[in-house]
């Protein structure tokens, strides 16, 4: 169940963080960019110093976020694992396959998007030549995030399945006034 406390922290990591870190950037423009090394277009900054910014940004927060998530699953798996009060059963070992699975997906999500934003940024200060591979790269690793993650929520979550399911069964029904 969800806190006002976790609630808060969530708008402030969320919202508010990346608010005021990237506020160098409101008012600024991106474009479209032929790159001969790709043969397409790819989006730039206005300015070669934002780029510059934007790329030591990225992924210093990615591997913080990375680190910071392989510490707390291993905490909470650690946890479920080493529960003492509980006895192993059946169904503690389906809970754990599933937040493990979960755990598993999700950080190699943000290990291929901490990729991504590293090879940008050697991209953007040692060899151009590779900068927009990270930028092609990450359109394929956003497309992968965006389409498993609704579904391994609801994989491992058996209430937002049950809600789900439920929703969508009654949407379908065929009402008739006759």
């Amino acid at each position: 169940m969800w806190s006002k406390w976790s609630i808060q922290i969530n708008i402030i990591i969320t919202i508010i963080l990346p608010t005021i870190i990237f506020s160098y950037q409101f008012g600024k423009k991106d474009r479209l960019v032929y790159d001969e090394n790709i043969d397409g277009y790819v989006y730039s900054s206005q300015t070669s110093e934002i780029s510059r910014i934007n790329n030591t940004i990225a992924p210093i927060f990615s591997s913080c976020i990375l680190i910071l998530q392989i510490i707390l699953n291993t905490i909470n798996i650690y946890k479920i694992n080493f529960n003492k009060k509980n006895p192993k059963s059946i169904i503690k070992y389906n809970y754990l396959s599933k937040i493990v699975l979960y755990c598993t997906v999700s950080t190699i999500g943000i290990t291929i998007t901490t990729i991504r934003f590293w090879i940008k940024h050697y991209g953007a200060f040692y060899d151009s030549s590779i900068r927009n591979l990270g930028q092609t790269f990450g359109i394929f690793s956003s497309v992968i995030s965006s389409a498993s993650e609704p579904y391994l929520l609801l994989l491992t979550n058996k209430s937002i399945r049950y809600e789900y399911f439920k929703f969508y069964g009654k949407r379908n029904q065929i009402h008739s006034n006759t």
